[in-house]
């Protein structure tokens, strides 16, 4: 399994936000059309909001409980998040962004390690490829459970931690391809090809 530090998501993020604002204040900006200039600074904020999570202190438990966040009288946009279970931790972080932002989050099943204790035989090995859902037998089910959220979002979203795209979530990025569904990255696709 690829671990990454906390401190290397929070440089990758960083490298991002310098890399968005550079573009937004570049002079070239009059030859970009006004959706992808939206886009990018639809991008600046969310690295921005990724940033802040990333470096806000730990509340302690008595602390007081923030304030609500105001979401829009439209109906929110809702995100497809799509990736392997192996970085289910920046899936958690990411989803409370975007839900802190206001958007509905669609992502897979997290099972806390309690379940594992409880049902030991269901325990998944990321290092050779096989997940609870394997081990369980319902992976298909999850994998047409998943494009079904696909079908009910705006956008999907590529948590693609360290460059790296899984079988099952290139299946799932053809599937949003073939629908329709815009596609983002977490970090910048390389020559991606379905």
């Amino acid at each position: 399994m690829t671990t990454i530090s906390k401190a290397e998501v929070l440089e990758r993020v960083r490298n991002e936000i310098s890399r968005l604002t550079k573009m937004l204040e570049a002079r070239t900006l009059l030859l970009w059309s006004s959706p992808a200039i939206a886009m990018w600074r639809y991008d600046l904020d969310f690295y921005q909001t990724i940033e802040s999570l990333l470096t806000a202190p730990t509340p302690s438990p008595q602390a007081a409980p923030p304030p609500p966040v105001r979401v829009s009288r439209d109906f929110p946009k809702i995100i497809c998040f799509c990736g392997s279970v192996r970085f289910s931790t920046e899936m958690m972080i990411v989803s409370w962004a975007y839900a802190k932002a206001g958007y509905i989050v669609l992502s897979w099943n997290v099972l806390p390690d309690c379940y594992f204790e409880t049902h030991p035989e269901s325990a998944g090995d990321d290092q050779a490829g096989i997940h609870a859902a394997e081990k369980e037998g319902v992976r298909e089910v999850l994998d047409e459970l998943h494009k079904r959220k696909i079908d009910l979002a705006d956008e999907v979203f590529i948590l693609n931690v360290g460059g790296y795209v899984g079988d099952s979530t290139k299946s799932e990025i053809r599937y949003a391809i073939a629908h329709g569904k815009p596609v983002r990255w977490l970090e910048p696709e390389k020559e991606w090809k379905p």
